[in-house]
């Protein structure tokens, strides 16, 4: 049986990886530290190491691209234990990187997973350990694109941070 206290410790961690998305694709650092404990271990394949830093690396890397886009998909979280604080946790990952190449532009897309481990630390629920698996990557030519008045609405980037 779910308890109250196993469903808030849920909601907290699915509270946290959405900061992750959200701070990884404005390109604010803060925002993506505060999803990890200051300890945390972060493996992002090209990038093993203190997830701090990594928040630091990786938001100054993104901002190469026009625009960036984390969905997260089929978020499992297991083994809450709320008497010791730690929990484990699978999301499904689709990146989308926009750039442009020789005047074109191209979109970079990313599949994989996240595997974590996730601790609570006084009240506060954060992934401690991550873990990311590669599934597969491809890269699409924009030929056209929609059939809509895009300038007018605001450029994908218009809220990253400077």
């Amino acid at each position: 049986m779910t308890t109250l206290e196993v469903l808030a410790a849920k909601d907290a961690i699915t509270d946290a990886c959405k900061r992750y998305c959200r701070g990884i694709d404005r390109c604010d650092a803060d925002l993506v530290k505060s999803a990890y404990h200051a300890d945390a271990y972060d493996d992002h394949g090209t990038f093993k190491g203190n997830a701090w830093e990594f928040a630091d690396l990786a938001t100054q890397s993104l901002k190469r691209y026009l625009a960036t886009m984390h969905a997260t998909m089929n978020h499992l979280i297991s083994d809450v234990d709320t008497v010791s604080g730690t929990a484990q946790g699978e999301i499904y990952v689709t990146a989308y990187h926009l750039r442009e190449a020789d005047g074109k532009k191209v979109v970079d897309v990313w599949w994989g997973r996240y595997i974590d481990e996730y601790s609570r630390k006084g009240d506060d629920w954060r992934i401690s350990s991550r873990v990311v698996v590669h599934e597969w990557t491809a890269q699409m030519p924009i030929e056209q694109a929609m059939p809509i008045p895009a300038e007018m609405f605001r450029a994908g980037s218009f809220d990253r941070k400077a």
